[in-house]
Order: structure tokens, then sequence, then C-alpha cells
């Protein structure tokens, strides 16, 4: 967690049966009832901002690293930078037991980025010929990060559409 003067302050987020938790260490620990709505919603979010800041932002500028933090899981995310899908979806096609959780789960990336986008026409209602939409032919590249070897590995190149089973078989022969 970043505060408004720059300082990085640890934050952890947990539950046990009965409550969910946010601790900031040696500080205070906040916790409501385990069914409370409000707090899964902020997790969400800040798992995301977490993400974005460790993955996101780093793969956008070619500087993906092993966080300084790691923990050995060998966990994987999905960075998407080609702008036309949802930026937040971080276990897309990522198999159940590679998902991560937190930032310092994480030992691969597999970074989907827009390879080329052509303009193929648009679509217009045809009974009041307002336009609807515009057509492209979008073609996207995954590639996949190994943050502790540095290896990368083109998962998919000039496809229209992703593939999940490619991501699950990179990761299945990533160790």
């Amino acid at each position: 967690f970043t505060e408004k003067n720059v300082t990085d302050t640890e934050v952890f987020l947990y539950k046990d049966g009965k409550y969910k938790y946010l601790e900031l260490p040696g500080k205070c620990v906040w916790r409501e009832e385990d069914g409370a709505n409000g707090f899964l919603s902020e997790m969400k979010s800040y798992r995301s901002l977490q993400f974005n800041k460790c993955f996101g932002e780093p793969a956008a500028a070619g500087d993906l690293k092993l966080p300084d933090n790691y923990n050995g899981a060998g966990k994987a995310v999905w960075v998407d930078l080609s702008g036309e899908q949802d930026t937040e979806w971080w276990d897309r096609g990522i198999p159940e037991d590679r998902k991560a959780e937190r930032p310092e789960d994480v030992r691969y990336v597999v970074v989907a980025e827009l390879k080329s986008k052509e303009y193929i026409g648009y679509w217009y209602d045809t009974t009041t010929g307002e336009h609807t939409g515009d057509s492209y032919d979008v073609r996207f590249t995954v590639v996949g990060y190994d943050l502790m070897t540095g290896e990368e590995k083109t998962v998919e190149d000039d496809v229209n559409q992703f593939h999940g089973e490619k991501v699950k078989e990179y990761l299945a022969g990533a160790d």
C-alpha cells in the first residue's frame, strides 16, 4: 500500500471462519464479519492495484522482474496490454493451481499484446442508417515470462482470440 506521502506500508488481508481482517502490522487490525460484502470488493480492488503496480506497469515498460519478496510459490498472472480486453482479468487462462493471490506468489507472467488492428468496415442499422459500430481484424501475440530465469517464450502469435489451453500448456511445461 502506498500512502499519500509516497511511503510504502505493508498490509495484510486474510480471513478465518468468522471474520475478514485488514491488518497494518504493528499499528492496527480492522475486522468485519465474514458475510459482509464490502471487504471482498475492497480486497479485489487492492489485489488488482497491487498486481498492476508489480506486473502491469512493468510489463508495459518492458521491465518485468521477480518480486524481491518472492516466496517460491511458482504462480502466474495474466497481463493484457492489448487495450482490447479487461485489463484487470489477472487469472485469465491461468490453471487453478497456478493462480496467484499475491504479488509475492508470482514467478510467471503471461503478457498479451496487440500485434495489429486492421479496419474492416462498419456496422449500421439498416432501418435508420445509423452507424452502430466499427469492425476490425484484431491480432494478438501472447508471451510467457519466467521471472526467475529471465526466459521468454511465445505462447501464441498472430491470433485473433486467446486460447486458455495454450496458456495451460505453457505453464505445464514451465518448471
